[in-house]
């Protein structure tokens, strides 16, 4: 009688054990979903801002861009569905053009995305965000197959990391504001 109520409480146990580390995995899953930006898959405003956050505190070296495409508004006019296509394709390349230990995540909503660049300055972000360009030039938008040029162009504003620039908030801002002096400049 003893021997099969400590096997039934074993396997009770056991059940519960794997009920709650299902349940550890669906939350995690859940966290996962809701740092991340449904439409393009790459971390949304508030997942990168936690992981570039972990970067301020282990008081790591780096520069951010912000980058918004060109023109984007031409794509949406002519369909929703057009948008939505260069949008994805843009997101493919750019992760593609990327170098490695480079986050990048959708900056807010809309067109815009923000990259943050391990042990780069400023100077070195630019190099590397004008080839970048280059190899955006080069390619061929597949969903612009209709268009007369099928090239995607943006503009940038960059920010680096350093003793006054040393929070998300001023990080953003300083980046926001250089992105907007260049929008102006087109």
């Amino acid at each position: 009688m003893e021997t099969i109520a400590l096997f039934v409480s074993a396997a009770v146990i056991v059940i519960l054990f794997t009920i709650i580390i299902l349940q550890c995995k669906r939350i995690v899953l859940l966290l996962k979903k809701t740092e991340t930006d449904p439409f393009t898959a790459l971390p949304n405003y508030q997942g990168f801002c936690k992981m570039l956050q972990k970067r301020i505190e282990a008081n790591s070296s780096f520069s951010i861009a912000i980058i918004d495409i060109d023109n984007f508004r031409k794509f949406n006019l002519h369909s929703y569905k057009l948008g939505d296509e260069v949008l994805k394709e843009f997101c493919v390349n750019l992760k593609e053009f990327l170098p490695e230990q480079t986050l990048v995540g959708r900056f807010r909503m809309g067109d815009e995305f923000v990259i943050a660049f391990e042990n780069m300055d400023i100077g070195k972000t630019k190099e590397v965000l004008t080839r970048i360009k280059l190899q955006f030039k080069n390619y061929n938008f597949v969903s612009l197959k209709e268009f007369t040029s099928a090239h995607v162009t943006f503009s940038e504003g960059i920010a680096q990391k350093s003793t006054t620039l040393n929070c998300l908030d001023d990080l953003f801002a300083a980046a926001e504001k250089e992105l907007k002096l260049q929008k102006r400049e087109q």
